[in-house]
């Protein structure tokens, strides 16, 4: 006898099978089409322009001008002279911090961050003291803190985009024949939105068995669909996915499967974002009244189109090499 939900106790059979059941038919892929990805400088140039560009905006909405008036005295659309020259060192020092790295690929985060953003940060922020006193250094200090306190005294994660290397790894892949394998590669590519291990990962449902013969689970093969199994904690689970190796109960297992299965719903959610977005900005610029609102809202939609170009090619590349893969699992299975 076991205690069920709500306190109502329910027979377990005791019919149980020491052995596993046959494999299952393991999903199988097909290989990714060969779209151009840009390379580091390229993508970290893309990145540096579009934050300048957020930054110019910024500053034409802070010290625009009325230059067209007739008894105006500027002859320039922005203010210049306001500009403190200091901070917007120190600002574009932080914003590119990455480029150099970039454009000098031997060049490793710790002497870039020595040889490029330690002193350009060091004069801007001598400059800033003497134009606006000691509190100023409050304000430049308080995020570098906050930066030692989480990652510690390293450059890694402030000069380079992920912190690792940029080729995939060799040890494992989606293709892995092993349980163990596949489980091991779940948390090495928790990172990965298009990772196809979830895939092969699978997923266990918590239920309550009345009469229902079960396994014990065995982390060293693969469960079909629908199997019941039974875990050390005297719990049971039955299979959902075509193909499990999860381990039953596994919180970040079932989060692993629940987001990355279907990679083209993250796309589609994220393509919907940028479209979202890029409507706003077309209504700022149709309903702007003033001409800086409008040169702020046609630069952030020249940034913001090549987002949204990447971003639908590849929610139509997944969808579709998805799509296909189900198709021919799903033929696998009735053969």
């Amino acid at each position: 006898m076991a205690r069920g939900a709500g306190g109502r106790r329910v027979q377990v059979s005791s019919c149980k099978s020491e052995e596993p059941p046959g494999p299952p038919p393991l999903p199988r892929h097909l290989p990714r089409p060969a779209v151009s990805t840009p390379s580091p400088l390229r993508f970290q140039l893309s990145a540096s322009m579009f934050a300048l560009i957020c930054l110019a905006a910024q500053y034409v909405n802070l010290y625009h001008t009325v230059w067209w008036l007739p008894l105006s005295q500027q002859h320039h659309a922005v203010n210049y002279q306001l500009i403190c020259r200091p901070t917007a060192m120190f600002i574009c020092a932080i914003l590119c911090r990455r480029l150099p790295c970039a454009l000098l690929a031997r060049v490793k985060p710790r002497e870039a961050g020595v040889v490029y953003l330690l002193p350009v940060l060091g004069i801007a922020t001598f400059q800033i003291c003497r134009s606006y006193g000691l509190l100023s250094l409050v304000f430049l200090l308080y995020p570098s803190l906050i930066y030692c306190g989480v990652f510690g005294f390293t450059w890694t994660p402030l000069m380079s985009p992920t912190g690792c290397s940029d080729d995939p790894p060799d040890h494992l892949s989606c293709l892995a024949a092993k349980p163990t394998d596949i489980r091991q590669e779940a948390a090495n590519f928790r990172t990965d939105f298009n990772t196809r291990c979830a895939v092969h990962l699978g997923r266990w449902q918590r239920v309550e068995p009345r009469h229902a013969p079960h396994h014990l689970w065995s982390d060293h093969c693969f469960w079909p669909q629908n199997n019941l199994v039974k875990v050390r904690t005297k719990e049971y689970f039955r299979a959902e996915a075509v193909c499990n190796a999860a381990e039953p109960g596994n919180v970040s297992h079932l989060r692993l499967y629940a987001l990355f299965s279907q990679p083209q719903q993250l796309t589609r959610v994220l393509m919907l974002l940028i479209i979202l977005q890029i409507s706003s900005q077309l209504w700022m610029l149709v309903t702007a009244r003033y001409w800086q609102h409008s040169v702020v809202a046609v630069l952030l939609l020249l940034a913001g189109s090549s987002s949204l170009f990447r971003t639908v090619r590849q929610h139509l590349i997944t969808k579709k090499l998805y799509m296909a893969e189900r198709d021919l699992q799903e033929n696998s299975q009735f053969k």
